[in-house]
């Protein structure tokens, strides 16, 4: 497997690949369906969490979640694209698993796929994704 086509780099492509799709699937509950983020209150692992989601009015929790969908687009983009802007995303990627791990038991995974930036950010990523696949198209 050549330098381009690294584990590392496949596994920073499948990361930020997730993140953007986890964007569209939030995106489409917080417009269609932002209630049913109400209804997993209650498996919340931490009381806090509980209160918060359901002291939010309707409004406030598809802000909320429209918060996270940028979030999560802004994270995949970085780690989609190189230098520094790669490290950026993935330390938010690290916060970002840590914070929701709490949500609740469904979550739990979290603290696992927080080991994939972890392993990541002690890469070097010079080149995007896009210039990857557009070297390969050629």
């Amino acid at each position: 497997m050549n330098r381009l086509m690294s584990k590392a780099n496949l596994a920073r492509f499948i990361l930020g690949g997730v993140y953007i799709v986890a964007s569209i699937i939030n995106f489409s509950f917080a417009i269609n369906n932002s209630q049913i983020y109400r209804d997993w209150a209650g498996s919340a692992l931490l009381s806090y969490y509980e209160n918060l989601m359901l002291s939010l009015s309707n409004e406030q929790l598809v802000m909320v979640l429209l918060t996270v969908v940028i979030f999560q687009l802004t994270m995949g983009l970085l780690i989609l694209s190189k230098g520094n802007l790669v490290k950026i995303g993935l330390v938010m990627a690290i916060l970002f698993h840590l914070i929701i791990t709490p949500w609740g038991y469904w979550s739990l995974p979290n603290l696992l796929l927080a080991l994939v930036p972890i392993y990541l950010i002690r890469k070097d990523f010079d080149s995007s994704f896009l210039s990857i696949l557009f070297s390969k198209i050629r």
